[in-house]
């Protein structure tokens, strides 16, 4: 009987699609099996009710009940609806309704699809069948059945014949090696590729790295992106900030452009720029665009400034070698420093300074054509100036200066104070000569006079920038002046030059901000 119903039932559709002038491979095809078959010709509609089947277009569809509106070409379907597409795409839902002219189906409860590589899971879905698209609105979570990933959003669609995702509003993706959150999100599943806007974070499980930024993309396969906008990427020694960050895991290469910011902190370094490269395989870093470079290391903060900074490590990702070039300027607690490059060694203490050096310690200030400073674990031990040398230290303010100049000269330093300066070449001293006198347990000093001395060779020893002795070689000339009495062109060496105004201010002094953020970091990240 239910066969019979069926054939009759197929016979009339057919009748009446062929009124229609339908083309016969776009026929809507009941097969056999409807418990319940009721055609109403004058509204067009055939009502369907138990073990409905349909066949269009290489897809079947399975219900309990259906209503078909043969006019409108229309189909909705009731109960464990089930579509199976080419055996390609399966997708199970409560209740649909198919469209035909807009190839539009809407598919309502318990909504679940799914095709070779993935499974959609909503309450509610919007299915293109020409072009393969699904758009949910309501949230869905998407699994990939060939490997453990799982997404969720509150919207979406599935390009299906791309395999192409788009995701809006909440946004979660997490596989085995990542977790990312994010606002809106395109996934092209084939080439691993993710792109994305709105706040966005992506941790990497493998090595605990985090990226954070507010637009970005992102190449799962080959673990490398772009991310702009507030952009940042956590190491757990390292941290890097900027307005533009272009990351490449596997070669453990990062280009900064913007606001760049690079923190170390097993090295207790920091660096601020306007474009800098950390290449991880190669252990070197470069920054430029007016950077400034910070060292926290033995209890001293110290900072470089340049046009240009190259940073360089060994295997152990310990910095060796400091370059700098152009407008250099330096300062730690010990020495500050000008030149216009800079090479600084830290295997063997050394820094080499390049271009009309000056260096100034707490008591004297140096200048020369070429400078190399050794430290020890105090700060600066020895500074060695090669031609045009000068040593100055200021007596009283704007008036009178302690000076040695020659050809070389090398200044010994203690707990970063010039105690000795040995000179080579056109050797030449001025200094004031000062005379003690206590008055009622008070010390008083007194100014006696100048002397000028020259000799092929020299050392001075002073104390606080106070000639105490001094030690000629050869045939000294000199002369001394009652204070006086003293002749103006004698009172300065004829390379004298006096510019406290040029020496670098202390990191706290104008970085105090950026010194205390570093600390609370260093604290944060709980490496001492």
């Amino acid at each position: 009987m239910k066969k019979f119903l069926s054939l009759i039932s197929l016979a009339l559709v057919l009748i009446c699609l062929a009124s229609t002038g339908r083309a016969q491979d776009n026929l809507l095809e009941l097969l056999p099996g409807a418990e319940s078959v009721v055609i109403d010709l004058e509204q067009g509609k055939q009502t369907l009710v138990g073990n409905v089947r349909f066949k269009y277009q290489g897809s079947t569809m399975y219900c309990d009940s259906a209503i078909y509106l043969f006019q409108k070409k229309q189909v909705f379907a009731y109960g464990k609806v089930h579509m199976n597409s080419q055996d390609t795409l399966n997708l199970f839902c409560d209740s649909l309704m198919y469209n035909d002219n807009s190839h539009i189906a809407k598919l309502w409860g318990n909504v679940r699809i799914r095709d070779r590589y993935y499974r959609i899971d909503t309450d509610s879905l919007e299915f293109h069948t020409k072009k393969e698209t699904m758009t949910y609105r309501n949230g869905a979570v998407i699994t990939n059945v060939t490997k453990n990933e799982r997404l969720t959003s509150r919207s979406g669609t599935y390009f299906r014949k791309s395999e192409v995702f788009n995701f809006g509003k909440d946004v979660l993706f997490t596989n085995d090696t990542y977790h990312i959150t994010t606002d809106t999100m395109r996934y092209k599943t084939k080439l691993d590729e993710l792109t994305f806007y709105g706040a966005t974070r992506i941790h990497q499980l493998t090595d605990s790295t985090v990226i954070y930024c507010n637009k970005g993309y992102f190449d799962a396969k080959n673990n490398n992106g772009t991310f702009e906008g507030n952009a940042r990427i956590f190491k757990p020694e390292q941290q890097l900030y900027g307005n533009k960050l272009i990351y490449n895991n596997a070669q453990e290469l990062a280009i900064g452009e913007g606001n760049v910011r690079i923190i170390d902190f097993k090295e207790q370094v920091e660096i601020y720029c306007g474009h800098a490269i950390s290449d991880g395989l190669n252990k070197f870093k470069l920054a430029t665009l007016n950077p400034l470079f910070f060292s926290y290391k033995d209890n001293d903060t110290s900072y470089l400034m340049a046009d240009t900074i190259q940073i360089f490590q060994d295997s152990l990702d310990e910095v060796t070698l400091i370059r700098a070039y152009r407008q250099v300027a330096y300062a730690s607690s010990s020495y500050f420093s000008t030149c216009d490059s800079l090479i600084n060694s830290n295997i063997d203490s050394t820094t080499m300074l390049y271009g009309s050096p000056t260096l100034w310690t707490e008591n004297s200030q140096m200048t020369g054509d070429y400078m190399e400073v050794i430290r020890d674990s105090n700060g600066i031990k020895t500074a060695k100036v090669n031609g045009s040398a000068l040593s100055v230290s200021e007596v009283e303010k704007d008036l009178y200066y302690n000076q040695v100049s020659g050809r070389d000269m090398t200044g010994y330093f203690t707990q970063g104070k010039l105690n000795q300066v040995h000179v080579i070449g056109n050797a030449k001293t001025i200094y004031f000569i000062e005379d003690e006198k206590e008055n009622d347990s008070t010390v008083v000093i007194e100014r006696q006079g100048m002397s000028r001395l020259v000799s092929s060779e020299l050392k001075v020893y002073l104390d606080s920038g106070e000639v105490t002795r001094v030690t000629y070689y050869g045939n000294p000339d000199g002369a001394n002046y009652d204070l006086g009495n003293i002749p103006v062109k004698e009172m300065k060496t004829e390379s004298f030059v006096w510019i406290p105004n040029e020496k670098p201010k202390p990191a706290k002094e104008i970085y105090g901000e950026t010194v205390r953020l570093f600390e609370e970091r260093t604290k944060a990240s709980n490496i001492q």
